[in-house]
């Protein structure tokens, strides 16, 4: 994505909340990631990629604004065969704060993870 085309690095941070002992437990995990960009990267430069990466063959991405965080937050969700997840990503400026799940939630129970990823960044 754009970390190569833009020359930017990351410090990332990942933390998965839940079992990783089977796939069934894996699918019910919850992931907060962390990233502290080298410098911002655009909102325009982001929906591009994530427009290119939907148009990849068997993968569908969609993406859509959302209020109530300090940044520019996504809602998103990723089908590619049988593998779907959802998250919400709030991008504040170097500060990149994400909620990821596995498994079909209310949009509110996402968000609820969302501003726990955030507050704690």
């Amino acid at each position: 994505m754009f970390d190569a085309k833009y020359n930017i690095s990351a410090t990332v941070t990942d933390c998965t909340y839940g079992s990783e002992a089977s796939l069934a437990d894996i699918l019910k995990d919850v992931n907060l990631v962390y990233e502290k960009l080298s410098r911002p990267v655009p909102v325009s430069v982001i929906r591009k990629d994530l427009t290119q990466l939907s148009a990849k063959a068997g993968q569908h991405v969609t993406t859509a604004s959302i209020g109530g965080f300090s940044g520019s937050a996504y809602y998103m969700t990723f089908q590619e065969g049988t593998i779907y997840s959802e998250s919400i990503v709030d991008l504040d400026g170097v500060k990149v704060a994400g909620a990821v799940v596995t498994q079909k939630l209310p949009q509110s129970a996402i968000i609820a993870l969302e501003k726990l990823a955030v507050g704690n960044f």
